[in-house]
């Protein structure tokens, strides 16, 4: 099984960056290959609302040669996805919202009939991981529920979710053990 983490957050060795190693420890104890993408390492032009060209050429974006294409290609061969980000503004952030928005081409779309002919990452497993500073839970409701709508409209089934709040400084997570377990368990669970 290949696994792939996508961290949303501009903090190298922080909070989520902490949360998504724990999943996939415990993804690599049962097997799994993985591979972690730093978003804010990756060239990722912004999406131009072009649609076409992306929705015609069968996973790769035509308008931008960048490095989000050789991401894309990776991601269609893997087999489960784990998505993570901190709250900023309340919501996930600006990196993994420009990541969402250049996924259109795992969709390969009737542009005439507007409607998908195949969807390259359709039925494969996904997990969203959020972490804040707050102490209130509900400042993680909006990025979980926006992280979910986008990963079912490509089809990908959510499996998981992981979540902590009250973890501002960097490195905090690290004293919350029952979600690091939490996160290690899962990514086993998953890979079994």
């Amino acid at each position: 099984m290949k696994v792939m983490a996508f961290v949303g957050s501009p903090r190298k060795g922080g909070n989520t960056d902490i949360l998504l190693d724990s999943f996939l420890e415990g993804a690599q104890s049962k097997g799994a290959e993985t591979e972690k993408v730093y978003l804010y390492e990756t060239e990722i032009n912004l999406c131009q609302g072009c649609y076409k060209e992306c929705f015609l050429e069968e996973g790769v974006c035509t308008r931008w040669d960048d490095e989000m294409n050789r991401v894309l290609e990776r991601l269609i061969k893997s087999d489960l996805y784990i998505f993570g980000s901190p709250v900023y503004s309340g919501n996930f952030t600006s990196k993994m919202a420009a990541f969402f928005e250049r996924l259109l081409p795992v969709a390969v779309y009737d542009v005439k009939e507007r409607k998908p002919v195949k969807i390259l990452v359709e039925g494969k497993k996904a997990v969203v991981a959020i972490v804040h500073g707050e102490e209130e839970s509900f400042y993680a409701d909006i990025p979980i529920k926006a992280m979910e709508g986008i990963i079912k409209q490509f089809g990908m089934e959510v499996v998981g979710k992981l979540y902590c709040n009250n973890v501002l400084d960097e490195g905090d997570i690290k004293k919350r053990k029952d979600v690091l377990k939490e996160a290690f368990d899962l990514g086993a669970k998953l890979c079994s």
